[in-house]
């Protein structure tokens, strides 16, 4: 299984339905897994403070939430 699968998998069995990220060409595989598939809420943020800003709305909602960001 390569990383990504395993990164989603790994989301699933801890019941993340919320997925925010900052669009990276590495991360292009991951986020393609993660918005082809209906489990999860998946938005697309410019900045890295406005993926942490919807994480941390849906988290106050109730929901579990990842916010991936690219390093710099």
């Amino acid at each position: 299984m390569a990383w990504p699968d395993t990164f989603v998998q790994t989301l699933k069995n801890n019941d993340v339905r919320f997925v925010t990220d900052v669009p990276d060409n590495v991360l292009t595989t991951l986020i393609k897994g993660v918005t082809s598939d209906n489990y999860f809420v998946s938005v697309n943020a410019t900045r890295e403070d406005e993926a942490l800003g919807m994480a941390a709305g849906a988290r106050m909602g109730g929901l579990k939430c990842c916010a991936r960001l690219k390093r710099r």
